[in-house]
């Protein structure tokens, strides 16, 4: 049964024969299973939202810094993309490795950072060029993983889960170089942007 791996991975919930003795198996199975899709699209929107955008949310240092509101911007603004902007890119690289890690069983933990990386990469880069490319490759990329999570019905194999994770885990504090990337790729990017619109103003002047 395709199934039977997220069935024994869900008999080894917390109080699953307790529950499922008062309203039965098969609806705790189905409320799992919704509840999970649930978080998962949540997650997924989450990403698709906010990463797909140039801006990924609004900072404004200089509202509480009135008398120096020249230097509460240049502060506001190094700090988005110096700081916030590539933690925030870092931390949906990091879920995206997460999710490949258990998709993708045979790919090594050196391959699914490069893959995740390029794709973090490649959805910033196309929020810069054009916001609704980026929301469109955002989308797909759920939808994607639903797919092969309904399909594959070794992804809840627990000891793969395990075997994987502690890999995972192993190999993190090799990540970080990663974050130096999206620090460097952010300022290049807004750098780029910012000499695009000087240009477009001076052309309408």
């Amino acid at each position: 049964m395709a199934f039977e791996g997220i069935f024994q991975f869900m008999s080894k919930l917390p109080y699953y024969s307790q529950i499922s003795s008062i309203i039965g198996e098969l609806f705790l199975r189905i409320s799992i299973f919704t509840f999970a899709l649930f978080i998962f699209g949540i997650i997924m929107w989450k990403f698709y939202s906010t990463l797909a955008k140039r801006d990924l949310f609004k900072i404004n240092i200089s509202s509480y810094m009135s008398r120096w509101e020249k230097a509460g911007e240049a502060i506001a603004f190094f700090l988005k993309y110096t700081i916030v902007f590539p933690l925030y890119t870092f931390f949906w690289f990091i879920i995206f490795s997460i999710f490949l890690i258990f998709l993708a069983k045979s790919v090594t933990m050196e391959e699914i950072f490069f893959i995740s990386i390029c794709m973090i990469s490649f959805i910033r880069i196309a929020a810069y060029y054009k916001e609704e490319l980026a929301t469109d490759v955002a989308e797909v990329i759920p939808i994607t993983f639903l797919v092969i999570f309904l399909t594959d019905p070794t992804f809840f194999s627990l000891d793969i889960i395990l075997s994987r994770w502690e890999e995972f885990l192993s190999s993190f504090p090799g990540v970080l170089s990663y974050l130096v990337f999206t620090i460097c790729l952010e300022w290049f990017l807004r750098i780029i942007y910012l000499f695009k619109v000087r240009i477009v103003e001076n052309q309408e002047e």
